[in-house]
């Protein structure tokens, strides 16, 4: 065993190796694999043998390969349900609960309870429990998926089937199963990768979703947003087909009349579900007069952004960027200076919020096309333009920062977008025809 200047541990099996770089595999703390690495893992491991076997037969076993492909498979779901359970936490509610099996009720589930069991049978119950409740997503996904885990829970329970040919009470394993078709189980495997996936980037997405604070007690920010569309116009809310739509939605959704305001409070103050019954909302601060200011200077500062949009060669992007070579140093100094002066300028022509929002704009195309984003994103450039106040230079480099912005035009039309600003995103490609394009 070596032992290096930091403290590392290498032997002669297991070292990196000098050369071949690209083969070292980075574990522990080296790139922090969790849970989705070793379950990603063991079934691209489980899947790769099979698909070996099945490619190279007769060459290779099915006899002997058949066990490391099923104890992969096998291992591999234990790993994906813990991780699971854990992220569901990061929706809606971060309790978790299990059932008591001596009078059904319900006891909070640790992650020392998910550490100490290896049984498929239980924590796909405990994801059930706590899945069903959180998001009508996960229970459709669920349904999926329970095939699989019943069918590999089934042939293997303690996850000891494919690892030794005998249990520890000394009965010989799968003598009630006593064929296992290798191409059959491959394929199968290739399924449940494909579901997995699904589910393991759908609970990444509500993620995401939950954490913008849009929802209510049964229902999510998507079936609210369903909701929104199926509203009549703010105006008409006084006729009866008000209380039509109503009636029609609490019996679709299965909600209260009490849930059912609380869906109407959260719409009404919504940027994007408020604009689906007619209510429109305002930028924090920019006004169209503003967008003229700034995107003006943009322009100085992008002269060619026009030619640049035409002429982009999407398979070799390494031909468009375009240096300085061959441009004279008085000539260089005359740009910055212009650019310089077209700071200061703009500076005084727009107020401290509306540069902010110009930021916040361009950073919120870079989230997860979520409008709740835009309000604490101002927040954030709104408190760094403030500070930026108390030095001339510092405001003036807080202001050049987003103007120097190459792709500023394409995060706008995004950020309008979400915000439900098409009428505006309109009027500025009338107004820049030929000059700017607008996505």
């Amino acid at each position: 065993m070596e032992m290096n200047e930091n403290g590392h541990k290498f032997n002669k099996t297991f070292k990196g190796l000098e050369g071949y770089s690209h083969f070292n595999a980075c574990v522990g703390n080296n790139g922090a694999p969790d849970l989705p690495y070793y379950a990603d893992g063991f079934l691209d491991a489980a899947y790769k043998l099979g698909e070996m076997v099945v490619e190279n037969y007769p060459h290779y076993s099915v006899d002997e390969f058949i066990y490391p492909i099923g104890f992969n498979l096998r291992h591999s779901i234990e790993l994906w349900l813990m991780h699971f359970i854990k992220h569901l936490r990061k929706i809606r509610s971060d309790y978790l609960f299990k059932i008591c099996p001596k009078n059904g009720t319900q006891q909070t589930l640790t992650q020392k309870n998910m550490e100490d069991t290896h049984s498929i049978v239980k924590l796909w119950e405990w994801w059930l429990i706590n899945s069903q409740e959180r998001d009508s997503r996960l229970g459709v996904i669920s349904e999926q998926l329970k095939e699989f885990i019943e069918d590999i829970s089934e042939i293997d329970p303690t996850g000891q089937t494919f690892r030794y040919p005998y249990s520890t009470e000394s009965e010989k394993h799968l003598v009630k199963t006593p064929i296992i078709n290798v191409l059959n189980l491959t394929m199968r495997i290739g399924e449940l990768r494909t579901i997995l996936g699904e589910l393991n980037y759908l609970l990444k997405e509500l993620e995401e979703e939950y954490d913008c604070g849009t929802f209510t007690k049964t229902l999510s920010r998507a079936q609210i947003s369903t909701i929104s569309e199926s509203l009549p116009s703010f105006q008409s809310w006084k006729e009866p087909i008000f209380k039509e739509a109503k009636a029609s939605i609490k019996e679709s959704f299965k909600i209260s009349n009490s849930e059912f305001n609380n869906v109407i409070n959260i719409i009404k103050t919504h940027r994007s579900f408020a604009y689906n019954i007619g209510i429109h909302f305002e930028l924090k601060a920019a006004t169209f007069d503003n967008f003229q200011i700034f995107l003006d200077a943009w322009l100085l500062f992008h002269p060619d952004a026009m030619r640049k949009r035409l002429e982009y060669d999407y398979d070799n992007p390494i031909t468009n960027i375009v240096g300085l070579k061959g441009v004279k140093a008085s000539e260089l100094y005359e740009r910055l200076a212009r650019k310089a002066e077209v700071v200061k300028e703009v500076h005084a022509k727009l107020s401290v919020e509306a540069q902010a929002d110009f930021s916040a704009l361009f950073y919120l195309a870079h989230y997860n096309n979520y409008c709740e984003d835009y309000d604490w994103l101002f927040e954030r450039e709104m408190n760094a333009f403030l500070i930026a106040q108390n030095d001339t230079n510092d405001a003036y480099s807080a202001l050049k920062f987003v103007l120097e912005k190459a792709n500023y035009i394409q995060n706008l039309s995004t950020s309008l977008h979400i915000l439900k600003h098409s009428s505006l995103l309109k009027k500025l490609k009338k107004h820049y025809e030929g000059k700017i394009i607008f996505d």
